[in-house]
């Protein structure tokens, strides 16, 4: 539908559908997430959040985007939580089965979870992304 790629007929839709709201997911990069190398990751998933972000502008309170962020550094992971953040992104998509270096109960994790809870930021995880 054109909704996935015009915001303008994405609100048409939802009007069509009797939808308020709609939380978008970051499907088309769920597969990045298994990238080996983490700059090229790193440097699509931004792209996609600026894409995103722009998308929603149209009707923030409607089209309420979920960013896609990149672990492998957790201090970039960091930053670009917070950039998000400050562009109006609502939540981050993580990977669901991460690097086998990086187990999601490692320490590595703990700046961004505590970023993500100052910024009142949910992280949430999507079958299919990562390294299984």
């Amino acid at each position: 539908r054109p909704g996935g790629h015009d915001p303008h007929a994405r609100i048409k839709e939802m009007e069509v559908d009797g939808l308020s709201a709609e939380v978008l997911y970051p499907t088309l990069m769920l597969g990045l997430f298994a990238l080996q190398d983490a700059r090229l990751q790193e440097a699509c998933f931004r792209v996609y959040n600026d894409w995103l972000f722009e998308y929603c502008s149209l009707a923030r309170h409607r089209l309420i985007g979920i960013a896609a962020i990149s672990v492998y550094d957790i201090d970039h992971a960091v930053t670009e939580l917070e950039r998000c953040r400050k562009q109006g992104l609502k939540g981050a998509l993580i990977w669901q089965a991460p690097h086998p270096d990086l187990p999601l109960h490692s320490p590595h994790y703990d700046k961004l979870w505590a970023a993500a809870q100052d910024l009142a930021m949910p992280v949430s995880m999507h079958i299919l992304t990562g390294h299984s």
